[in-house]
C-alpha cells in the first residue's frame, strides 16, 4: 500500500471513530482501548488508576510509554491587537479531561 492510500486510510478510521464517539481526546481513546475498540492509543494524560483496573477486570494490561511532552503554541493575527497574555489566560486554552 502507498504512503498516501495508508494515510487516506488513517483519516477515514479517524473520521468513522469520531463519528461515532465524538472528537478524539485522551479520555475517549482510553475508553475505546477498553472496550476493546482500538489495539492502541495515544494520551496527553496518565492513565488513571481505575482504567488499570478496568483493564486487569477484562483480563488484560495496559502499558504506558511517554514518548512526548505536549506542548501549544499561540498565534494571534495582528489586526486584532492583543496587547498580551498570562499563563494563567493560556492555560485554559487546554482541554483536561477529569
Amino acid at each position: 500500500m502507498s504512503q498516501k492510500n495508508e494515510t487516506t486510510v488513517l483519516v477515514l478510521a479517524l473520521l468513522i471513530t469520531m463519528g461515532l464517539v465524538g472528537a478524539p481526546v485522551s479520555g475517549t481513546d482510553i475508553k475505546m482501548l477498553l472496550n476493546d475498540q482500538l489495539a492502541f492509543s495515544q494520551s496527553s494524560r496518565s492513565l488513571k488508576d481505575k482504567e488499570y483496573q478496568q483493564a486487569e477486570q477484562r483480563g488484560f494490561s495496559l502499558k504506558q510509554i511517554p514518548v512526548a511532552i505536549d506542548g501549544i503554541a499561540v498565534a494571534v493575527h495582528p489586526e486584532l491587537q492583543v496587547p498580551g497574555l498570562t499563563i494563567n489566560q493560556a492555560q485554559t486554552f487546554r482541554q483536561v479531561d477529569e
